[in-house]
């Protein structure tokens, strides 16, 4: 999937247009074109001879506002001619003024734009609000608690026009240019997933465990990272407790509605050590109940030591009892997953079983293998058990191996 018109919205002060730029630097001109609808409008104005500066230009009639972006939309249609390129158009959906929230996108412009993907550019609001200290506009009188709600409406209105329009919308952070590339180029290779791990209770000699795992997952996803803004922790002194309330209300608006809820497709959390994490939990929760697929991967290889998960973790989440066993699970083709799934089960409940009983007896590969096969002869028709009975032998001879070559002799 390759898109051509790409409507690109974020509140003042988070630094959209530098991050586009950044993307048209990467990809090249040639490929990218990105318009400032803020820019055209300033250049109407001076064009018309109209005594409206930027820092005033929000103070017009919205009459003049609305003809004015009109306008400066209708120039940036007639250069839409080149169809090899990415049209990127920067555009504020809202502002925030003193006298409430303004309009800065209306639905008509949006349709005669006619997107085919829309994407908001976040920060946070710690950043944006110092940004906004030399910003020509009026926005001294915004706190960080202003801010938060200003961000969640420019996310709500953009997300609004592209569900109305039947276009994908994301909302990317902009400190992401990998993933916002990721996505013009390559979403259809890379489905898009937000990738859940502990922060607050893992040890720091994990985290270098994790860092790689988020960086194997972007070899395969379009990968969403709550890392990728870090604004829990960047508090000012000088914060009301209205501002730090704010702040904490928004991460977790910005993780689980945004960037499961808008962005994602799947839930993959990494565990590298088995530590609590509310986060971890509540985000693999709402993926499972907002219908998207949710993996659990651990680092246990060892079946004497596997850790009792909790059957509210399990019903949710489809476990991997480590990194190895993900990929290998990833590489095979989407028909022989199910068959993956069944024979982990049933090879852990034999372990589980022989644990409990102590019994030390070596497992039978050949039991294991004919009760595999028994099994999918049972739910497959003879037709499809005869065309899948040489990859199932693949799959129970990866799953008998894994977990034998680690099994204490006895």
């Amino acid at each position: 999937m390759t898109f051509s018109r790409i409507l690109v919205t974020g509140v003042s002060g988070a630094s959209t247009s530098e991050c586009l730029r950044r993307v048209q630097t990467d990809l090249g001109s040639e490929r990218v074109e990105v318009y400032n609808v803020g820019h055209e409008i300033m250049n109407l104005v001076g064009e018309s001879g109209m005594s409206l500066e930027s820092g005033n230009i929000l103070n017009a009639p919205k009459e003049t506002l609305t003809a004015l972006r009109m306008a400066a939309f209708e120039r940036i249609h007639q250069r839409l001619s080149e169809v090899h390129k990415m049209h990127l158009v920067d555009v504020h959906a809202t502002f925030l003024m003193r006298s409430g929230l303004k309009e800065g996108l209306s639905f008509n412009e949006v349709k005669k734009f006619s997107p085919d993907l829309m994407l908001t550019v976040i920060q946070g609001p710690q950043q944006i609000h110092r940004k906004l200290r030399g910003h020509p506009g009026a926005y001294l009188h915004l706190t960080v608690a202003d801010i938060v709600k200003w961000q969640e409406f420019e996310v709500y209105i953009t997300n609004m026009l592209a569900r109305i329009l039947g276009v994908r919308h994301f909302v990317v952070a902009e400190s992401q240019t990998e993933t916002l590339k990721t996505i013009l180029l390559d979403l259809v290779h890379k489905p898009p997933v937000y990738a859940s791990y502990p922060m607050t209770h893992l040890p720091e000699e994990e985290k270098p465990k994790v860092r790689r795992f988020v960086e194997f997952l972007k070899e395969r996803f379009t990968v969403f990272d709550p890392a990728a803004i870090d604004s829990s922790h960047d508090l000012s002194p000088h914060f009301s407790e209205e501002d730090k309330r704010a702040i904490s209300n928004h991460t977790i608006v910005r993780d689980l509605e945004w960037m499961i809820g808008i962005n994602s497709d799947k839930v993959v959390a990494y565990l590298p050590r088995m530590v609590f994490s509310s986060g971890m939990n509540d985000e693999l929760r709402f993926g499972h109940e907002t219908g998207k697929e949710t993996y659990i991967v651990l680092e246990h290889h060892d079946p004497s030591a596997l850790p009792s998960l909790s059957p509210f973790t399990e019903y949710k989440s489809r476990v991997f009892w480590s990194c190895e066993d993900f990929r290998y699970y990833l590489d095979l083709d989407p028909q022989l997953r199910n068959v993956y799934d069944a024979c982990e089960e049933r090879i852990l409940e034999r372990i589980k079983e022989r644990k409990l009983t102590h019994d030390t007896t070596p497992l039978s590969e050949e039991r294991f293998r004919t009760e595999s096969h028994a099994f999918w002869q049972y739910h497959l028709t003879p037709e499809e058990y005869d065309q899948k009975k040489n990859l199932i032998d693949r799959v129970v001879t990866y799953i008998f191996n894994k977990w034998h070559r680690t099994r204490p002799s006895g």
